[in-house]
């Protein structure tokens, strides 16, 4: 995991470092708000306002993009004081439940327009890193899996000077079945700076 964590870093670090001044490359640090949806919501239903997304990418030409994008998002709810039934076992108490999700995708946008307001769709592919956690009393019971996902995007890129300009987007993730943890899935809406060097 931490080589992992090494090696994620070292990338978003040279697409940075190149989308400063290289043609095509741009970096996106968006705030996100997302809402649990399926079995997400069954067990945390507030809206998370505890995201971000960092990605980078290269514009192959003027309308299609390839891109590598890294998120953090933290559902978290506490539920009323009741009898909770496990098997043949039943606890009273107040629940604490949360799920941290870290979607890593690869995928691709198409951009329309060449200046000015520019909407697009994307869509991208890869692992989701979840651990989801229910706390009562002293007992807390924790699963951790990595889940094959897959997240289709809309959203808008508007340059308002050179090299610097806002990026929007509402994105669907979705996680599949992994270990004892269903499938997963939330909706994300993001709002942030894009710095590019082109397009």
């Amino acid at each position: 995991m931490k080589k992992f964590k090494i090696i994620i870093i070292s990338v978003f670090a040279l697409i940075t470092g190149v989308s400063a001044y290289g043609q095509g490359f741009y970096t996106n640090l968006g705030y996100d708000i997302s809402f649990p949806m399926g079995n997400t919501k069954d067990f945390v239903s507030p809206a998370s306002f505890r995201g971000f997304t960092f990605s980078g990418g290269y514009f192959i030409n003027q309308n299609i993009a390839v891109e590598l994008r890294w998120s953090w998002h933290v559902f978290y709810d506490d539920i009323p004081f009741d009898v909770y039934e496990e098997g043949s076992r039943a606890i009273s108490g107040k629940q604490y439940r949360s799920i941290n999700a870290f979607p890593v995708t690869f995928g691709g946008k198409y951009v329309f327009g060449d200046s000015g307001f520019r909407p697009y769709l994307g869509f991208g592919v890869g692992p989701y890193k979840t651990r989801k956690r229910t706390e009562m009393g002293i007992y807390y019971v924790e699963h951790r899996n990595w889940h094959f996902g897959l997240t289709p995007e809309a959203g808008f890129i508007y340059n308002f000077a050179s090299g610097v300009g806002i990026m929007g987007n509402v994105r669907y993730d979705y996680m599949m079945k992994a270990g004892d943890v269903g499938s997963q899935g939330n909706i994300s809406l993001s709002l942030g700076f894009i710095f590019s060097g082109g397009y």
